[in-house]
């Protein structure tokens, strides 16, 4: 069987993150079937594969594009695949052959605002729109649906009425190029909660910072917010200059924040999975976060909740991680053990099933 999987978001992170260890994991498998790998023009020519049963071709087509629909259909037409894997809602509605789809979350059906978007309303609306079709035609048409946690699987029956047989919920794991690399560059600071992630209205940042502040007046501490530059956190930082706002942070990096953090903090009104808080669990490092399903599904009770909507609540929680040590070796202690219940190992494996089964099909 030949099988394709669209790895142009390599370079971004949460998914490209996921799309990394999946294509790598491949490369160290034993493998029966051949796999092409689309990758854009940087990431053609920095990323090798040692694997002979899988191949490299440029796709240097947008996504999120009226181009990805036509240019980035015959680039993959060209390849004559028997079953290809988008790792992404965002793909060609026109491709008639088999494919398979992982659908991370729903964040989108439930932020239909132009709030959540650096776009003026009319071209945001236009997207939203198209994001709906996109994602309904993938539902009805993929021969099955990768979802990271029952949360979002249970959303994808509620929202899309998609056929709970199609949805297959493989859970992502713990990148091992953030474990054990120093990078030996000085922290901002020696005292710091941590939150890693984008500033995408969902992801709660207002409400992290504002109880940072209250949290503040009481306790000498800082506030190290990691994620990638954008509209959003360009907005936070003209904002809340009291704030370390961190970019460009490479995995060794990250590794010395969460290490030396005393809490990683997420506040998410919505997720699909939450990789910050299995990364910060798999290096030891107590979490505090909102008490979302995705959250409770990946972090059961090794992570102390608080309720998104309530400040009070979230300063509360973070200064009993901060001020009692029995608690914060607890959570330190089971979250541990928790994280070890997920793999990439174990999500490669699973994904091989499922084009396996879509092969006897």
């Amino acid at each position: 069987m030949k099988i394709g999987i669209d790895a142009r978001l390599w370079y971004e992170s949460g998914v490209g993150r996921y799309i990394r260890n999946l294509v790598l994991g491949l490369d160290k498998r034993v493998l029966t079937h051949s796999f092409t790998v689309f990758l854009n023009s940087k990431a053609y020519s920095e990323v090798s594969f040692k694997n002979k049963n899988i191949k490299k071709v440029i796709a240097d087509t947008k996504w999120h594009t009226l181009s990805e629909q036509w240019e980035f259909k015959k680039t993959i037409e060209r390849e004559n695949l028997d079953l290809m894997h988008f790792p992404y809602f965002s793909y060609p509605v026109f491709y008639k052959k088999p494919f398979i789809i992982t659908i991370h979350d729903l964040i989108i059906d439930h932020y239909p605002t132009g709030v959540s978007s650096s776009h003026a309303l009319p071209v945001y609306y236009a997207k939203y729109l198209a994001y709906k079709q996109i994602t309904g035609r993938a539902v009805r048409n993929a021969k099955k649906i990768i979802v990271p946690s029952v949360a979002t699987k249970e959303e994808l029956a509620k929202h899309y009425k998609a056929d709970i047989k199609k949805i297959e919920v493989i859970y992502e794991g713990f990148d091992p190029l953030i474990k054990g690399v120093k990078s030996g560059k000085k922290l901002v600071s020696k005292n710091y909660i941590l939150y890693v992630g984008n500033a995408y209205p969902h992801k709660n940042l207002k409400s992290l910072v504002s109880a940072y502040l209250k949290l503040r007046v009481e306790v000498d501490i800082d506030l190290v917010c990691i994620g990638r530059q954008d509209f959003f956190y360009e907005k936070l930082e003209r904002n809340f200059s009291r704030v370390h706002f961190l970019h460009n942070i490479d995995d060794s990096e990250l590794f010395d924040y969460y290490t030396n953090a005393q809490l990683v903090v997420a506040p998410s009104l919505m997720e699909g999975f939450g990789l910050p808080v299995l990364e910060a669990m798999s290096l030891s490092c107590p979490v505090v976060c909102s008490d979302t399903k995705a959250f409770a599904e990946i972090g059961r009770d090794a992570v102390l909740y608080f309720d998104p909507e309530d400040t009070d609540d979230l300063c509360k929680k973070i200064k009993t991680v901060l001020q009692n040590n029995e608690v914060r070796n607890s959570l330190i202690k089971r979250g541990k053990i928790r994280s070890e219940k997920f793999s990439w190992e174990e999500c490669v494996d699973q994904t091989l099933n499922i084009y396996e089964s879509c092969n006897s099909v």
